[in-house]
């Protein structure tokens, strides 16, 4: 059942691929934005913080044949901003090299805007695990862990491997003689709202040999370097200060390294302030 939170980020997403056609026109620019007001008082109470798992992208069953690469999907929604973790058999799985467990949260938003207007944290998070070559040690039950300070929602899928180890030996002995690898982003923001005015902190975590470097590019395409208005994190995130309109739109988190290149969209969008 698509939950009225799940519609209103779906309506967000069409209205983004829309906006450079919708950019031409000043008239139906405003109209837009009208009617985005006008969608906001389809969502539930913003002062109450509460997760939910979208989709069904992590099955409750994955069977893999030996030797093969798989990656296991998650996405959560809810305020505010969750991020997520992998467990196997219970055990946290460190992807990346930054190992800070401050990253478990968007520790760099302010929670009050500069103009004194409360965040909404309103955010889609997406994590994808990435398991290469796989024998019979992968088998087990892997667990989506989606964090917020407040709350811990989880979902597991049970990873069955099948085939004989044998089969793909040379396959996986090719695979791991090459010293590097690719250059992977496992965890980024999918949507965020948030009122004008507010700190954005949205999330482009990688892993890869040699260490992936990260480039992000604004709504327009344009890189976007330190500056009053972007920080770029060391753990690859970006900090927009004070978003306003013209932060509408989907920003690109690219990481790339000598064995490979990746890239995700994150969609941004500022909402005008419930008038007091």
């Amino acid at each position: 059942m698509i939950t009225v939170i799940g519609q209103f980020f779906r309506l967000l997403t069409v209205l983004a691929i829309l906006s450079p056609v919708l950019s031409l026109s000043t008239g139906l620019l405003k109209n837009l934005r009208h009617r985005m007001s006008s969608e906001k008082r389809m969502l539930p109470d913003l002062t109450k913080e509460r997760l939910e798992f979208y989709d069904d992208t992590l099955p409750q069953d994955t069977i893999v044949s030996v030797g093969e690469d798989v990656v296991l999907h998650c996405e959560v929604g809810g305020k505010p901003s969750p991020t997520i973790h992998w467990l196997k058999d219970g055990e946290r799985i460190i992807q990346g090299l930054s190992h800070d467990v401050r990253d478990d949260e968007a520790r760099y938003e302010e929670k009050i805007s500069r103009n004194g207007i409360p965040h909404t944290g309103l955010a889609t998070v997406r994590s994808s695990l990435y398991l290469d070559c796989v024998g019979g040690r992968d088998a087990g039950v892997y667990t989506c862990v989606a964090d917020t300070p407040f709350e811990r929602i989880t979902k597991s899928s049970t990873v069955a491997i099948e085939g004989s180890i044998g089969d793909a030996s040379k396959k996986c002995l090719v695979k791991k003689a090459f010293p590097g690898e690719p250059a992977r982003i496992y965890m980024w923001t999918g949507t965020r709202v948030e009122n004008q005015g507010g700190d954005v902190q949205l999330f482009c975590r990688s892993e890869g040999y040699p260490l992936p470097a990260v480039t992000w590019k604004d709504a327009r395409g344009n890189i976007i370097n330190n500056s009053q208005n972007y920080k770029i994190l060391k753990n690859g995130d970006l900090l927009i200060m004070g978003i306003s309109w013209q932060n509408f739109g989907y920003h690109i988190c690219e990481v790339e390294n000598e064995s490979g290149e990746d890239n995700k969209r994150v969609l941004v969008y500022p909402l005008r302030p419930s008038k007091k």
